[in-house]
């Protein structure tokens, strides 16, 4: 790997930085990692998942409530 695409941690001071992960647990997501699921009826298709989690992360930006999803569930958006 070169070094020139690689991220120089020497200039940045950690005392000054803060970290926070957060756990997304998606829903059933249509996508092509597994067999069947980019057709299925019942998973979330992926653009409409991601457009979901980004506005709700700029929305919320300390964290997220917790959320449940199922088939027969509203939108992300629409629950907490």
């Amino acid at each position: 790997m070169s070094t020139s695409s690689a991220w120089d941690w020497s200039s940045v001071n950690s005392a000054d930085m803060t970290v926070k992960v957060i756990e997304l647990v998606p829903p059933a997501v249509r996508t092509s990692l597994l067999p069947g699921q980019e057709a299925s009826e019942s998973a979330m298709p992926l653009e409409e998942f991601v457009s979901e989690v980004r506005a709700l992360l700029q929305a919320q930006p300390g964290g997220l409530p917790h959320y449940h999803h199922d088939a027969s569930s509203p939108p992300l958006s629409g629950r907490c």
